[in-house]
């Protein structure tokens, strides 16, 4: 009997073959997602893939012959932001379900390392309009070892569908940009040697242009030289961090994060920037050196009206280098709340300033009078060699005055000359320099500027790091503070053992206890060069009596007379009048100066002067213009000087000399505006040129643009009020415009404080704002760009009023991905099922808290219809089939279901008006399947015998939508000879798959079944 059916089983198939009906239906399927493009927060795109077509398999590996890796040269720095994201579309959301979509590190595939790897949450995906995937990817947060001397490490980026491996994108991890900010009257050059050493670590032959970019230094040196307050300082921090994160993208590096090291005042500078501009979150971390935290009570020194104060401003402010009173040092006062530091360590500011912190503090131990460095010494470079605020107040940094009489006594070589050099330096001392230094810190620990305490923020443990025996200006330029900083610069921010939360600075207090810091007295005693008067003209080699007479309470009168040209003449006389002869040296210049100082009884010096006139006329060779390039912002004034060098190689200043002539070349970029002065008009790079005697000298004039910073909400709700945009620090006397996109914007601004504000803005778009002076006619059109977004309404519709049937429900469905619900009858829930009429509303708020109301209304209440019939076995006896389920669908849901009687037969009730899809289960045996079908598929496929209807359906075990052929003949023959157990089509078929019911009427249906491959209708299904 087997040897029958499998011979049978040959015949059918060598048949089918002959009558060409033979052919592979299973072909493979491959749908498109394309990894579109790869953005950061510029939206600035890394990747602009040609959309390449990625295999969806449905086995768990790709084809051999499937290329895996796509070439994406992708830099990104780990600076932990969410700066990066990919961008994934599909051609066909009907077949492509994106929520399948995973991206994940090769390298941890699982997420379980962050720090070293970073991350794609789930939380950071979004799908919109079904065929576009975002995900935005968290940087790690350091490099992590094995770390090289090169500051990059390469991964691999795998996406996958439905665990299926599509693609792997090469991803560099770079170091995180490192932002450097000078202190109080300093500049860039501070941070040489770090910057140095740095860019050496980024240099790789792949990324060598990188290191240019990878480092940047705030330079804010140009504002009052630096001694402007913080609030003033921190907009050129603002700008830089702006910048840096802006030219990476522009190369092809994703950063959203910069790390922060702060010298001295920079510190305070670093976090003013986070408070002002609530920017804590492009910060990944801030490391600070000599940082007066909580300020310095040197800063109160100096403004108080003790003795030694009033000579350290002189000092300060003739030295070029800044003045005490433009606002710095007022701001690091200790004992205030007002001022920068007293704002910056208010209890609710601290928390806009919350990134990891590390304070690295100094200490140097105070030696006078080796500390001293002398005007003359080769190795004096001001602020270069700063050692202590000793030096300041002793003559380190003097006025001019000041300098030229110290140094005049130092070429005196004679021991009355000394003798005076050593009472003039040392009376501008209030006593011991240990005692003054040790009065001003209350005895406390200090680097002889700042104290410890001021230094550390409030800050312990492994939390701040000591470098010895470092002076406070220049330290980041000592190796042993360089490698600190960059052991932190690599560290894990999120590592609590080198890092704290942001600082705590303690409150500092005020008192100079030492009996030598009493008030100072002004002098009621007064002196005066009668002879020669002012503008006398002498010829060289001659010699002229000098007469200086003061008041009686003058003790002894020095003459200083010459300058640094042709050397000092220093005569001494004990009294309160003095006669002088003063030769006029051969090789005299054109003129100079004569100054008498006379000491009271109380100490103090007073001076008076006159200038002197030298006949002859010397021939100049060149001219030098000082600074030999100018660097001023629009509307800004600064100062200049031509300088004339001679024959005889005397350097004499010309800049007031009537004959001098000096031009703007492009007078819209600058002006002169009096005679060593320049003033900006507009950004841009031009030459000033100056005329004297015949000779003319070019240097270059570059105007750069105001920094105008604007805030406001990046984001309003579809239908909402709009975005308040607002102008911080706005200068006295400018007209400010807002614009949109480049265009104008009618706001009108309205002061508000310490900024203007232009209203509520409802266009999304690239906001400026542009100045205008009318005064000087410059107009500035540099600033920030607030990149307002709307942010559409979530995406709700309940659908039209509809009716409901009795005894039925209605499931309303709101739901958007991350939204929140509230329903008409206080549920929070994404759908509301519903049993009755009524109006029904849902309030959706998405996580920006933008809101939407939708409603509907069931107007009406109808009765179901009747729906029944049979359901037999189509075989000549129709034998009943009890026990079968019978389902009814619709919307993919099982809406009602009911089981068939002993003879059949089946009813619904109240069944809702609708179109529904009938679903069988049979649990009955299969069966009746023999050669005879397979015979009949036979004559079916030669055209001899053709099935219709449901026996032709039953025929089609192979599934080809009725397409019978000698394939399913073969098939028939092999479950019948037990060679296979299953069709693909299924067990049983049905002829009736639909059915509409109608709003109160009765349906009845008879619905016929066969087993599958019973092509004869000859099996009787067994009772029950």
């Amino acid at each position: 009997m087997r040897t029958l059916k499998l011979l049978l089983l040959i015949i059918i198939f060598l048949t089918g073959l002959t009558a060409g009906s033979f052919a592979e239906s299973s072909e493979a399927t491959s749908e498109s997602l394309v990894l579109y493009s790869v953005s950061n927060l510029f939206n600035t795109s890394f990747l602009r893939a040609a959309e390449p077509a990625f295999g969806m398999c449905t086995n768990t590996v790709l084809p051999s012959t499937f290329n895996t890796f796509y070439n994406l040269s992708l830099r990104v720095c780990a600076d932990g932001s969410k700066a990066t994201v990919f961008h994934l579309v599909t051609s066909r959301p009907d077949l492509v379900n994106l929520h399948q979509v995973i991206l994940r590190m090769k390298g941890d595939p699982e997420g379980a390392s962050p720090d070293q790897y970073g991350s794609f949450d789930y939380g950071d995906k979004t799908i919109t309009s079904n065929n576009r995937l975002d995900w935005k990817y968290q940087h790690p947060t350091y490099l992590a070892p094995p770390l090289t001397n090169l500051n990059y490490r390469d991964e691999v980026i795998q996406v996958l569908y439905a665990g299926c491996l599509l693609c792997e994108l090469k991803v560099r991890f770079m170091t995180t940009p490192v932002i450097m900010v000078h202190g109080l009257w300093g500049d860039p050059s501070t941070w040489k040697e770090l910057e140095d050493s740095l860019k050496k670590k980024y240099v790789t032959k792949d990324d060598n242009f990188l290191k240019n970019l990878l480092t940047a230094k705030v330079d804010y040196s140009v504002n009052q030289k630096a001694s402007a307050d913080l609030r003033a300082n921190s907009p050129y921090l603002h700008s830089v961090v702006y910048n840096v994160i802006n030219n990476l993208a522009h190369v092809g590096v994703s950063c959203g994060k910069v790390d922060l090291v702060g010298h001295s005042m920079g510190g305070l500078v670093a976090r003013y920037y986070m408070m002002m501009y609530h920017h804590k979150n492009f910060v990944r971390k801030l490391i600070t050196s000599n940082t007066p935290h909580s300020g310095s009570q040197a800063a109160n020194f100096l403004l108080s009206g003790l003795k030694g104060a009033y000579q350290a401003r002189l000092a300060i402010n003739g030295t070029g280098m800044g003045f005490v009173d433009k606002g710095a040092v007022q701001d690091i006062q200790v004992g205030l709340t007002g001022n920068g530091v007293g704002r910056l360590n208010n209890s609710s500011n601290l928390d806009l300033q919350r990134v990891p912190s590390h304070a690295i503090w100094t200490q140097r131990v105070l030696t006078y009078p080796g500390d001293y460095i002398p005007l003359d010494s080769p190795d004096f470079k001001p602020w270069k060699n700063e050692i202590s605020l000793i030096n300041i107040i002793a003559g380190y940094r003097f006025s001019n005055f000041q300098q030229q009489s110290l140094g005049l006594l130092k070429k005196i070589n004679s021991p009355a000359g000394q003798a005076l050099y050593t009472a003039l330096l040392l009376s501008y001392l209030p006593g011991s320099a240990h005692n003054l230094i040790n009065s001003i810190f209350s005895w406390d620990e200090n680097d002889v500027i700042v104290p410890y305490a001021s230094q550390i923020g409030g800050l312990s443990g492994t939390r701040i790091d000591f470098a010895d025996h470092q002076k406070h200006i220049g330290s980041v330029e000592n190796q042993e503070v360089i490698t600190l900083v960059e052991g932190l610069l690599r560290e894990n921010p999120n590592n609590d053992d080198e890092f704290a939360n942001g600082f705590n600075p303690l409150s500092l207090s005020f008192e100079m206890t030492q009996k030598s810091m009493k008030v100072e007295t002004q002098s009621a005693d007064s002196i005066h060069i009668f002879q020669p008067s002012s503008d006398t003209t002498v010829q060289p080699g001659d010699s002229i009596i000098l007469r200086v007479a003061g008041s009686p309470g003058i003790m002894n009168i020095m003459l200083l007379a010459g300058d640094e040209n042709v050397g000092y003449n220093g005569q001494q006389s004990f009294g309160d009048s003095a006669v002088f002869v003063l030769k006029i040296p051969d090789n005299c210049p054109s003129g100079f100066l004569i100054r008498a100082i006379a000491e009271d009884s109380l100490g103090n010096f007073l001076s008076d002067s006159v200038w002197v006139d030298v006949s002859y006329t010397l021939l100049i060779d060149s001219l030098v213009s000082m600074p030999q390039q100018m660097t001023i912002t629009n509307c800004q004034v600064a100062d200049f000087q031509i300088k004339g060098a001679y024959s005889d190689s005397l350097l004499f200043d010309l800049t007031h000399q009537p004959l001098l002539r000096i031009k703007v070349m492009d007078s819209t970029i600058g002006e002169v505006v009096n005679k060593g002065e320049i003033r900006g008009l507009q950004a841009g790079i031009t030459q000033v040129r100056a005329v004297y005697q015949g000779d003319t000298i070019f240097f270059p004039l570059t105007v750069l643009p105001e920094y105008n910073v604007i805030t406001g909400d990046s984001s309003f709700c579809e239908g909402g009020s709009g975005s308040l945009i607002f102008l911080e620090n706005p200068v006295e006397g400018r007209s400010y415009f807002l614009l949109r996109n480049d265009e104008p914007v009618n706001a009108v601004a309205l002061s508000d404080g310490d900024r203007l504000t232009f209203g509520y803005q409802i266009m999304p778009g690239l906001y400026t704002v542009h100045s205008y002076d009318s005064i000087a006619g410059c107009e500035n059109s540099y600033s920030t760009l607030l990149n307002l977004i709307m942010i559409p309404r979530p995406d709700i519709n309940l659908g039209a009023d509809t009716v409901l049937t009795v005894g039925d429900s209605l499931t309303l469905d709101a739901q958007n991905p991350g939204c929140s619900y509230f329903w008409s009858d206080g549920s929070a829930s994404p759908v509301l099922t519903i049993t009755a009429g009524g109006t029904y509303w849902v309030s959706v708020t998405n996580t920006n808290g933008c809101s939407f109301v939708d409603s509907i209304t069931i107007t009406d209440i109808l009765t179901g219809g009747v729906f029944s019939g049979t359901i037999t076995y189509k075989n000549t006896l129709s034998t009943p089939m009890n026990g079968i389920g019978i389902r009814l669908i619709a919307d993919n849901v099982v809406k009602y279901e009911a089981t068939t009687s002993a003879g059949g037969e089946y009813v619904f009730d109240n069944v809702t008006a609708g179109t529904y899809t009938i679903e069988l289960f049979i649990p009955k045996s299969w069966g009746g399947v023999n050669a005879i079908d397979a015979l009949s598929v036979l004559k079916h496929t030669v055209e001899i015998q053709l099935l219709t209807g449901l026996e032709r359906k039953a025929a089609d075990v192979n599934a080809t939508n009725g397409q019978v052929n000698s394939i399913d003949g073969l098939l028939i023959v092999k479950r019948y000879v037990e060679l296979i157990t299953s069709f693909i089509i299924g067990d049983w078929v049905y002829d009736q798959t639909e059915v509409q019911i109608d709003p109160g009427f009765t349906k009845t249906l008879n619905i016929k079944v066969l087993c599958s491959g019973d092509a004869n209708g000859s099996y009787i299904p067994p009772g029950n």
